[in-house]
């Protein structure tokens, strides 16, 4: 059964970041594996690095290894430089040691 999640859509192109980060933390709760393309989808688009920590934690609760390159891919971008905390920390649950090359030293110019 395909999940309709065009509110969702909707909420995040209209710019209703409340609305849409409640609705991601319940995606992320439930482990609704069906939202992942989706909150991949907006991880890399959004600028907004509190919406981005909340896709990245609903994609870390739901668990699905297809997040754990965009998750690093997101941590190598200079638009995140200052906010990769929650970002480093999301990828927790994965296994992405044949990710490693190069993300030791987004790490350190991170700062720690």
């Amino acid at each position: 059964m395909k999940m309709d999640f065009s509110q969702l859509e909707q909420a995040l192109r209209d710019g209703r970041v409340e609305e849409a980060m409640n609705t991601i933390s319940e995606l992320g709760k439930q482990r609704t594996k069906e939202a992942v393309p989706l909150l991949i989808k907006y991880l890399k688009l959004t600028d907004n690095s509190i919406l981005r920590n909340e896709i990245a934690i609903a994609l870390s609760d739901i668990g699905s290894q297809e997040a754990v390159e965009p998750l690093i891919e997101m941590l190598k971008d200079p638009k995140t430089l200052g906010n990769r905390g929650t970002l480093l920390f999301a990828l927790r649950p994965f296994d992405y040691t044949e990710h490693l090359d190069g993300t030791d030293k987004v790490i350190d110019r991170q700062g720690g």
